[in-house]
Parts: C-alpha cells; structure tokens; sequence
C-alpha cells in the first residue's frame, strides 16, 4: 500500500507542477505581449516628444522674430511721438496769438460751444 501512496503523490506532485510550468509559460507570454505593446508605445511618445521640441523651437524662433519687430515698431512709435509733439510745438509757435489753443480766453471759448 506505501507505493501507492508514494505513486498517487509522485503524480499529484507531477500534475501540481505541470499545472504551475503552464501558468508560468502563459504569464510569460502575457508579459511578452505586453512588454512588447508598450515598448511601442515608448517609441511613439518618443517620436512625438521629438516633433514637440521641433516645434517649440519653431515657435521659439517665431516668438523671437516677433518680440523684435514688436521693438522695432515702438521704436518707431517712440521717435513718431516725439517727431509729433516737435511739429506740434512748432505750429503752435507759428499760430497767431488769436488762434493759440493755450491763450484763448474764456469768452472765446464759449463762444465755441
């Protein structure tokens, strides 16, 4: 009766264990396959973190052109206001006394309204 007992664990043992080398090989091709799926999807954020620094740099590049010709059209603003103010200094120098916005008297002015 011993050897039947040892037998029936030697084969219980042997289908525990087979049992187990299956799940095992199973689990590992699950793991395969996803290793594998997210191996491709590194390699796509890759790609498109890569098309994102291109385009930062595009815009960088855009956004410095842009910052300059904004100075460049103050600049130009800047020296039409001062060339303004100057013209306007010179026609009030050049209005008569009775046409000077500054020297109107208050009479004048309402006359206006």
């Amino acid at each position: 009766m011993m050897p039947w007992v040892a037998i029936a664990a030697a084969v219980l043992l042997m289908g525990v264990t087979l049992r187990m080398w299956l799940e095992f090989g199973q689990r590992q091709r699950q793991l395969a396959a996803e290793i594998h799926r997210l191996k491709g999807v590194v390699e796509t954020n890759i790609d498109r973190t890569a098309s994102i620094k291109v385009r930062i740099e595009e815009l960088e590049k855009e956004t410095n052109i842009l910052i300059s010709r904004r100075e460049n059209l103050h600049a130009e603003v800047l020296q039409a206001r001062e060339k303004l103010t100057e013209l306007e200094e010179r026609l009030e120098r050049v209005k008569p006394a009775s046409r000077r916005v500054d020297n109107e008297s208050k009479d004048q002015k309402e006359d206006w309204l």
